[in-house]
């Protein structure tokens, strides 16, 4: 796992900033998709995933998820990979 980038985020609600953290779930060398979590990092320093995304770094994203399964399953069909694969 590595971290991507920390950012902040600034909430409609209640308009209190959090601060986001970006990591890569899953990467390969041989083709230019990744997944990663988007996840609010609390004041304990515990990370709360809240968005997982597939891209192709550098673009906008090909699919959004709250959940990680969904997230995976689609890059799984994406490179036409048996379900559980990754």
């Amino acid at each position: 796992m590595q971290l991507i980038h920390l950012g902040a985020y600034v909430s409609g609600m209640s308009k209190a900033i959090q601060a986001v953290e970006i990591r890569c779930c899953w990467s390969c060398e041989e083709l230019p998709v990744e997944l990663l979590e988007l996840s609010f990092k609390e004041p304990s320093g515990f990370c709360r995933p809240f968005r997982y995304e597939v891209r192709i770094p550098g673009e906008e994203p090909l699919y959004q998820s709250e959940s990680e399964y969904a997230a995976r399953r689609y890059l799984e069909m994406l490179l036409a990979l048996p379900a559980g694969h990754l």
